[in-house]
């Protein structure tokens, strides 16, 4: 190899290496400005998701007990049924609320829900950019169909943004008599989407879940 065509491949490989440490130093700098976005701009990169458990009674008896305990257990043995992209989700809890300091509102100071992620569903689709969009219903889409079925009813035990239902509670999730649950429809949109209905406890709903 001549001193010229040496010269020509140093140059082309210092270019190429100068590109490739721009590209990844974008890349990281986006992560940093943007947390919680991948580097396309869209907020898949650690996302939230939600899914569908099994439906239960008013009662929700999992695999320990009832209550907050049996519905986060409906939805650990629900988890192994979705592949969820670029998110382990080794934390799950059901989004529903069992008392008023249990709320749905009150899961990110409770259990480390982060606020500032992208909340998608299981095929991806961006169902609110951040915590408060979803609670607060203005992300203006419904959990139907990427989440459930078009109105699929689900026990939520809440009130609009994510508050305990004082009355329409199964007891904490621990009855299936004929008290009243709180319920949400799967095609509601807005303030309302997590509660804005109720059934006797008797009757089965499907439970809503997050990981993350």
């Amino acid at each position: 190899m001549n001193r010229l065509t040496k010269i020509f491949y140093n140059s082309a490989a210092a270019t190429l290496i100068m590109s490739l440490a721009a590209c990844s130093n974008y890349d990281l700098l986006n992560q940093l400005e943007s947390p919680g976005k991948n580097t396309n701009g869209t907020r898949g990169f650690i996302s939230l998701y939600l899914f569908p458990a099994s439906t239960s009674s008013g009662n929700l008896k999992g695999a320990f007990a009832t209550g907050r305990a049996g519905g986060d257990s409906l939805c650990i043995a629900a988890r192994p049924n979705f592949v969820f992209p670029n998110n382990g989700c080794n934390q799950v809890r059901a989004m529903v609320s069992f008392s008023s300091a249990d709320s749905v509102a009150n899961m990110p100071g409770n259990y480390g829900i982060p606020t500032n992620r992208g909340i998608n569903a299981q095929n991806g689709f961006t169902l609110a950019p951040d915590w408060l969009s979803l609670i607060s219903g203005t992300s203006g889409n419904s959990l139907a169909p990427n989440v459930m079925p078009a109105a699929t009813t689900w026990y939520s035990f809440s009130t609009a943004g994510g508050n305990y239902d004082g009355t329409n509670n199964c007891s904490g999730g621990t009855v299936g008599t004929s008290i009243s649950g709180a319920t949400a429809d799967s095609s509601v949109t807005g303030a309302n989407w997590i509660g804005s209905a109720s059934q006797i406890c008797s009757n089965p709903a499907q439970i809503l879940c997050i990981c993350y």
